[in-house]
């Protein structure tokens, strides 16, 4: 009878991937804590839900690369504490692109140097 599978071996699969999100909470309220005394709550959803969006793109790419598991971690913890910054970073690239596309790719590929 030592041959069968635990039941609750089944459960912790389908949870795994939770635990990207409970890093982002973590990371997303460390950040909040650090901002000036006076934010709203909303201030602090936008944060937690921003971190859980980054959380689970970072564990997707991670996931892929077979990746130390430590390092996974770390890497997840890092981007969900600076998803505002990166998230922020994205849409200024976005704009960039969006005002004048060749000559962001130029700039991009080093062919916009004088």
């Amino acid at each position: 009878m030592q041959d069968h599978i635990p039941p609750d071996a089944d459960l912790a699969e389908k949870l795994k991937f939770l635990a990207p999100v409970a890093l982002a909470v973590l990371a997303g309220t460390a950040r909040f804590l650090m901002m000036p005394k006076g934010q709203s709550a909303l201030v602090y959803l936008r944060g937690i839900i921003m971190a859980v969006l980054v959380a689970w793109i970072v564990a997707a790419a991670t996931d892929g690369y077979g990746m130390n598991e430590n390092y996974r971690v770390a890497v997840i913890g890092v981007c969900s504490f600076m998803a505002d910054d990166l998230l922020r970073g994205l849409l200024l690239i976005g704009e960039k692109f969006r005002d004048d596309p060749l000559g962001f790719i130029k700039k991009w590929f080093g062919g916009g140097k004088k």
